[in-house]
């Protein structure tokens, strides 16, 4: 007969309890501070919309003529969500200039007008909680030999909150 050595197996199995708590305190710790890591995405937010308006109101045969109408539909023209827009977190504005004499053709505004004014603010100090603006500018040639400066400014201050599975409204 054969005699184990019991005490070499009771220390074995201390030490790999030990070593099982190490990885699943380094696992709940890392998952742990990977959800609670704060995202602020807010200036690719307004980066994606002031993209998304431009492109759809200019296209390589020229300006939409519908943006240049006075009671322009954003909404169902773009195919951007009316109450995304108008929750108080966004603003769009479309400017449409003669590129010659720099007149000002058109002008619409979307979202929380209160913004245009932050934006304005924001580029000659530093602040925080102001939204996170974007400017995009195209010189665009439409029939006609007609030449327009379309600039689009979006502004976005939707926090969004911590990284977490769960959808936020």
């Amino acid at each position: 007969m054969i005699k184990m050595n019991k005490r070499g197996e009771k220390l074995f199995s201390i030490w790999w309890f030990i070593i099982l708590i190490i990885i699943g305190v380094g696992i709940v710790s890392g998952v742990s501070l990977f959800y609670s890591y704060n995202l602020d995405v807010r200036f690719l937010e307004s980066d994606l919309l002031a993209g998304k308006v431009l492109k759809c109101i200019s296209n390589p045969e020229g300006i939409s003529p519908l943006v240049l109408e006075e009671d322009f539909d954003l909404y169902g023209h773009c195919g951007i969500s009316q109450s995304v827009l108008e929750s108080g977190k966004y603003f769009v504005k479309i400017e449409i200039k003669d590129f010659f004499d720099d007149s000002n053709l058109t002008e619409h505004k979307f979202g929380n007008n209160a913004f245009e004014k932050d934006c304005e603010i924001k580029t000659k100090i530093t602040a925080v909680n102001y939204p996170e603006c974007s400017r995009k500018s195209v010189y665009v040639v439409n029939e006609g030999d007609k030449k327009y400066l379309v600039s689009v400014l979006a502004a976005s201050n939707y926090r969004g909150g911590k990284n977490s599975n769960e959808q936020t409204n």
